[in-house]
């Protein structure tokens, strides 16, 4: 069956402007304004012709006349705007069922950092203080891990600001936990604090949460979750719900 909307259009193309071509481009112009379609007369009056003139040009398409065009017109706008909302429901949906796989699979790879959460976990209950340093990147997250500890009655201080971090290494001893949160920009920056915090005051407890792209400037492989991989998007959202998703663990983990 031709489309009524597409013969209506082709002849807004034309070239020559003829009485077919002004009708055509006032119907065109109430369908593209979302405008409910005109009656005969309306529609002769805006064209400037008469209504037989429109009854005319219903009958050269193959109608009987104008209303039985316009309801053809109408029921084709309907069709068609039908069509648009389950193509942005089929697409919402997709990516709903994409976004519902990463995190499925979010939570099955956590067993695959079992042990290090387990040693995680023995790290936080032994230590007398905790202090947490992360990039803007994961300030977020980091937020969350210092707000959950905190409801823990956990001794626990949250440091964002890199030049403040400097301030605070006399007073970290062998016996608290850091833990760093990199990602994204200024992870050279708290590479640096890292490095003076391992070497030169020889802290021993220590643990990353860390992108891919960034752990290999931290040669600290055990003490480390690397919360995504060079197979997955680097997607913001994706690695705040996996680092959100092993700190609802860490809570139940420390009830």
């Amino acid at each position: 069956m031709h489309s009524v909307l597409d013969q209506i259009a082709s002849m807004c193309s034309e070239t020559k402007k003829t009485t077919s071509w002004k009708i055509s481009s006032e119907l065109i112009k109430f369908y593209k304004n979302k405008q409910e379609l005109p009656n005969l007369v309306t529609l002769a009056n805006s064209c400037f012709v008469s209504p037989s003139m429109i009854t005319k040009f219903s009958k050269n398409l193959g109608f009987n006349g104008y209303k039985e065009l316009s309801v053809k017109m109408q029921i084709e706008i309907i069709d068609r705007s039908h069509k648009n909302i389950s193509t942005i429901f089929d697409n919402s949906n997709s990516l709903f069922k994409e976004n519902e796989i990463n995190a499925i699979n979010t939570i099955r790879d956590f067993q695959l950092i079992k042990e290090k959460f387990n040693s995680l976990i023995n790290l936080i209950k032994n230590a007398n203080k905790i202090y947490i340093f992360s990039t803007n990147y994961f300030s977020d997250v980091a937020k969350l891990m210092n707000i959950m500890l905190l409801s823990k009655g956990i001794n626990v201080v949250y440091m964002n600001k890199l030049n403040s971090m400097i301030s605070i290494f006399d007073n970290i001893s062998k016996k608290d936990l850091c833990l760093f949160f990199i990602g994204g920009s200024g992870s050279d920056e708290i590479k640096f604090y890292f490095q003076q915090l391992y070497n030169k005051f020889q802290v021993e407890n220590i643990f990353l949460f860390c992108t891919h792209s960034k752990i290999f400037k931290f040669n600290y492989p055990n003490n480390s979750i690397i919360i995504d991989t060079d197979f997955l998007s680097h997607n913001f959202f994706e690695r705040t719900f996996s680092l959100s998703y092993i700190i609802m663990q860490i809570d139940l983990h420390l009830n």
